[in-house]
């Protein structure tokens, strides 16, 4: 079986590579005379090895890596100054490294200021007019890498939305409730399975589009009915959850009989569809799966109650609570 290499170990790659190629130019900066470039250079190379031994064993880096950035800033402005043509070379990938290790907007401050810098000194060092080609060269290259880097991110976001969505209601899918339950579980939230009548049937007669639009309706009149802190999440075919993590059993079960009286009373679905819906209160700590296992054995005892119906874990439907319902 092939074996598959992550991210973590591509970085620690790169950086314990970056530690050995530098490690020479560190010692030969010794043997020149050069003791504060050899100093910056040899501290940045063993930082790059502890960081390489860092994802290797924790799988990830302390600080963000916003120490290695300190050190190469520090080392290539120091290179600068002492090494003139030379120096300003190291500055092109310390620039890079900027946009891809910091967010993008302490990058753009952070390359601007370094950008500055190592323009004055290398106008200091080897010239103004050569130290201002050095600085739109450098500035062109910030700005390239700001564009790449930008779109790189709007990439991932969008990737991650739509990993994270269900692409027909749009609503969060199954794989997003696995990931986002375990953040709320300490807080003993109610679930609610809703599943929609006889939805088989439906699809037969009237057309798989006519199926879609009624999830469509039906994820709009659920999500009607939500507070802010509740969240809709489709786990398939015509079955969804809601989790509420700061209500009660009482105030979901109202919740509950108001998503099931607008699905039986809306007058623009194609034809009568009804939900069956089962209730539970999670204890706190409890797995998605556990929560869902109890919320499915009451959404079962609705449905054998003829559908179009709510029922509670341990037997007990929404009016057994003395609910008062809104009409």
């Amino acid at each position: 079986m092939e074996k598959t290499v992550t991210t973590k170990q591509v970085r620690a790659a790169i950086a314990l590579a970056g530690a050995i190629a530098l490690f020479p130019f560190a010692i030969n900066n010794f043997l020149q005379g050069r003791l504060l470039l050899g100093c910056t250079s040899g501290l940045l190379s063993l930082t790059l090895f502890f960081s390489a031994w860092q994802l290797n064993t924790r799988g990830r880096l302390l600080t963000g890596g916003v120490d290695i950035l300190v050190l190469a800033g520090l080392a290539s402005l120091v290179s600068v100054q002492q090494q003139g043509v030379v120096g300003m070379m190291w500055c092109f990938p310390v620039l890079l490294a900027t946009h891809f290790l910091l967010g993008r907007y302490a990058a753009l401050w952070i390359a601007g200021l370094y950008l500055a810098a190592a323009t004055v000194i290398a106008g200091l060092t080897v010239g103004w007019s050569l130290a201002a080609r050095f600085g739109a060269t450098l500035g062109l290259v910030s700005a390239f890498a700001t564009s790449f880097c930008w779109r790189i991110q709007a990439q991932r976001m969008e990737l991650e939305s739509v990993a994270r969505h269900d692409p027909l209601t749009g609503v969060f899918n199954r794989r997003y409730l696995d990931e986002w339950y375990p953040t709320i579980a300490s807080h003993g939230p109610v679930a609610m399975l809703i599943d929609i009548d006889h939805f088989k049937r439906i699809n037969d007669e009237y057309g798989h589009d006519a199926g879609d639009r009624i999830l469509l309706k039906v994820t709009n009149l659920v999500l009607n009915q939500l507070g802010l802190s509740d969240e809709a999440f489709r786990l398939g075919g015509d079955e969804f959850v809601v989790v509420m993590p700061r209500r009660d059993i009482n105030d979901a079960a109202r919740i509950a009989h108001r998503i099931r009286a607008a699905v039986a009373r809306d007058p623009n679905l194609a034809c009568e569809v009804t939900v069956s819906i089962g209730l539970s209160e999670a204890v706190p700590d409890e797995s998605i799966r556990s929560l869902l296992k109890r919320c499915d054995h009451a959404m079962y005892r609705a449905k054998r109650r003829g559908g179009d119906s709510v029922q509670l874990t341990g037997g007990l439907d929404w009016s057994e609570l003395k609910i008062v319902a809104n009409q």
